[in-house]
C-alpha cells in the first residue's frame, strides 16, 4: 500500500478563503513563455499568503502580455501584463505613473504587500482570485466586508 505524506501547504490548497486582505507575496514568478496560440507571452505567478489563519494558501495567476481585461477560463485567473504594475506599485507603496517603465519581475519575487483575495464560482465550483493589490498594511484600514 502506498503511503502519501501531505504537508500543511497542500491541505491548504482544498481550503477556499475568505473573502478578505491578506498579507500576499509572490513566491514564484517565470515567463515569458510563449502562449498556445503563439500571438502574446504569459508570465506565470504563485502567489501566497504570508501570515494569518491561511499562512500558506497559494493561487497561480497567468499575466498575459495581449489581454485587456481579466479572464477565467476553467477557474485559472490571467490578467493582463499591465497589472504588474499594480503590484510593483503596491510593494513600492507608489502610484502608477503613465510614463515608459523597464520592470525587473526578479522585484516583485518574495516583497510583501496586501491583496485583496475574493471567493467566487466558477464553473460551478468555488474559486479564490486575486482581485487588487496594496501597500502592505492596507488590510488594517480596508473597510470591511
Amino acid at each position: 500500500m502506498a503511503i502519501i505524506n501531505f504537508t500543511p501547504a497542500d491541505a491548504m490548497q482544498t481550503i477556499v478563503v475568505e473573502t478578505d486582505y491578506y498579507p500576499t507575496q509572490i513566491i514564484k514568478l517565470e515567463g515569458p513563455t510563449k502562449s498556445s496560440s503563439g500571438k502574446s507571452f504569459n508570465y506565470f505567478a504563485d502567489f501566497a499568503i504570508t501570515d494569518g489563519k491561511y499562512k500558506g494558501k497559494e493561487r497561480t495567476i497567468i499575466f498575459n502580455t495581449e489581454s485587456n481585461e481579466p479572464f477565467n477560463p476553467g477557474g485559472m485567473q490571467m490578467l493582463p501584463q499591465s497589472y504588474l504594475l499594480q503590484i510593483d506599485a503596491a510593494i513600492n507603496n507608489k502610484k502608477i505613473e503613465a510614463v515608459n517603465f523597464a520592470l525587473d519581475t526578479d522585484t516583485l519575487v518574495m516583497k510583501p504587500f496586501d491583496a485583496q483575495w475574493v471567493a467566487t464560482i466558477s464553473e460551478g465550483k468555488a474559486v479564490n482570485q486575486i482581485v487588487s493589490f496594496h501597500p502592505t498594511g492596507y488590510a488594517a484600514t480596508a473597510p470591511a466586508f
